[in-house]
């Protein structure tokens, strides 16, 4: 019977797995490159916005999620290695500034609570530089 189990499994786990990939969901853990991805809750949890290289958001409330916006709602942060990504406490650009940066070994910047550096739920503006910039807070 574990004979006739094991493949039965085998595919299933196949078409589970191609199914992810042609759904896009596992793309929407993964930055790609030159970009930021913001997530609504802690470890990478709920929903999910990227933002590439170039993006300047002067205000989070005009940025949509489901029926409200990204203002003051980001608590966990993925940036690709030659990405960096400033952001403020304040719509346009003022308040405190923080800084994520990308690791340097080529895997995203991850940055699981945003509690851990007395940002979580504050992020209300940003900018996503390409790291040759070397952008830093004002």
């Amino acid at each position: 019977m574990s004979k006739i189990i094991l493949p039965i499994t085998g595919l299933f786990m196949s078409l589970i797995f191609v199914l992810i990939i042609n759904t896009g969901l596992v793309s929407a853990f993964d930055p790609a490159p030159n970009q930021v991805i913001l997530y609504e809750h802690k470890d990478y949890g709920g929903m999910s916005i990227r933002f590439a290289v170039g993006d300047q958001i002067p205000n989070l409330k005009n940025v949509r999620m489901g029926t409200t916006n990204w203002n003051d709602k980001v608590y966990s942060v993925k940036v690709v290695a030659n990405s960096i990504l400033l952001a403020w406490e304040h719509a346009n650009y003022q308040g405190q500034c923080i800084v994520f940066l990308g690791t340097n070994a080529g895997g995203a910047g991850n940055y699981r609570r945003l509690s851990d550096y007395g940002f979580n739920d504050k992020m209300s503006s940003l900018k996503v530089y390409d790291k040759s910039t070397n952008a830093r807070c004002p």
